[in-house]
Formats: C-alpha cells, structure tokens, sequence
C-alpha cells in the first residue's frame, strides 16, 4: 500500500480492515511518537484506500463477522512494531 504502484483488490478489503483495527488499537498502546513512526504512513495509505472503496466496507465487516476472519501477523511484525 505504501508503493505507488500496488494493486488491491475488492477481496483483501476485509484483511486491510482487520489490519486498520490493529493500527487502531496499536495507537493506544504507543507513545504518539512511536505510533507514527511505526504505523503513520500505512494508516495514512489504509485511510486512501477506503475512501476509494467506501461503498464496500459495509459488506466486508459483514464477511469479517460471518467468516470470523482474524489477522494473523507474521510474528516479527508483532514483535516489532508491537512495543
């Protein structure tokens, strides 16, 4: 997301919203600082995304929901961003 040049699709929607939430929650528990060291920029271009796509976000809460999706982030991701 942060390349100018990626591509998503309709169906990682879901996973990008997953990960926003974890961005989300990654705030409180940062100092703003780290926060935006960290997590500034994806939820900066997370944010782009879903303003493209606003009219599909309703639906893929719904499949969140319905399929119990989880992110699942690969364990150096959580370890290091996660503190």
């Amino acid at each position: 997301m942060l390349c100018r040049n990626a591509v998503v699709f309709t169906s990682q929607i879901p996973w990008l919203l997953l990960l926003s939430d974890h961005i989300e929650h990654m705030r409180a528990n940062l100092t703003p600082r780290h926060w935006q060291a960290f997590w500034g920029r994806q939820a900066a271009a997370l944010a782009e995304v879903f303003e493209e796509c606003a009219e599909l976000i309703p639906v893929a809460r719904r499949e969140i929901a319905e399929l119990g999706l989880r992110l699942d982030l690969p364990l150096g991701m959580r370890t290091e961003f996660d503190r």
